[in-house]
């Protein structure tokens, strides 16, 4: 049996982050198009928000990682793997990620101010 390679898409969940649309819209239609070609469907989840890339870290630690994971929420949520063309928001959201998996207090307070775990 062979398989068509038109039936097989990849859909991946498709993190912009804040500079896509101003300083990195170069990159952001770079994406976009690259991932067209390559038949790979790109879903921005509705209602993303900053990953606190520049200031949260700085600020906040329990910020600094609730906001990545609101985003991987909604990843979580549309049920697939998630992609992040910045370096900064991809950063945050592993931080993020590495943090809520190795500290049960972590993910208890981010569940906690996320309303769901």
């Amino acid at each position: 049996m062979r398989v068509s390679e038109s039936l097989v898409t990849m859909k991946y969940a498709y993190y912009p982050g804040c500079s896509a649309e101003s300083t990195a819209r170069d990159q952001y239609m770079s994406v976009r198009e690259v991932a067209r070609a390559l038949d790979i469907e790109l879903v921005e989840p509705d209602g993303w928000t900053c990953c606190g890339s520049t200031p949260a870290h700085h600020t906040d630690t329990m910020l600094s990682l609730a906001l990545p994971a609101a985003n991987l929420l909604m990843a979580k949520k549309l049920g697939l793997p998630m992609v992040v063309f910045c370096a900064a928001c991809y950063n945050r959201m592993k931080v993020a990620n590495y943090e809520i998996k190795t500290h049960p207090e972590i993910k208890r307070k981010i569940s906690d101010a996320l309303g769901e775990e």
